[in-house]
């Protein structure tokens, strides 16, 4: 089968879309806070490296939901759960403008305790039996109330080592 001249370019383009993009792929970065390199595919393994949101990693390899990668000079494994192919983005929240203008031009959805309320099987009947279940909704609507973490925020936290559970 004989190429003509377009067919070619349309080929060679083809080729380099594809080592271009098998390229990109080759790069991954920490979406979390704080995200861990271990030295085996397994959580709870020996520790290799801690690295905070938006650190840059190569892929070597991928087992299951596990990526083998390299950091600076550091190889280990990495869950799949806390990296992504492009830079995470700089807040946490999504809301970026004016939030009352948002508030009144979003679409409307359910609340959290609507929500969780209808996941458990109760009908609307029942959420208002709120005192029944008072600790579910109330903790709900707290959840609902609190605005975003700026980085800085949470970077301070985990330099203070508040993310870590304390040992009884």
């Amino acid at each position: 089968m004989k190429l003509t001249h377009l067919g070619k370019w349309m080929v060679l383009g083809c080729l380099v879309s594809v080592s271009l993009c098998a390229a990109a792929a080759d790069t991954l970065f920490v979406q979390s806070a704080k995200a861990t390199i271990f030295a085996a595919p397994k959580f709870g393994q020996a520790e290799v490296a801690q690295l905070m949101k938006g650190t840059e990693l190569t892929a070597l390899e991928k087992n299951g939901t596990w990526y083998k990668v390299q950091y600076q000079e550091k190889v280990g494994w990495i869950s799949a759960l806390v990296i992504g192919n492009h830079p995470p983005m700089d807040k946490v929240t999504v809301l970026t403008g004016d939030e009352q203008n948002i508030k009144t031009v979003a679409r409307r959805r359910s609340s959290g305790a609507t929500t969780a309320g209808a996941t458990r099987g109760l009908a609307a009947d029942d959420r208002s039996r709120e005192n029944d279940l008072a600790g579910n909704f109330r903790a709900l609507r707290k959840l609902e109330g609190m605005t975003a973490v700026e980085s800085t925020e949470l970077e301070a936290f985990i330099a203070a080592g508040y993310d870590k559970p304390k040992l009884q």
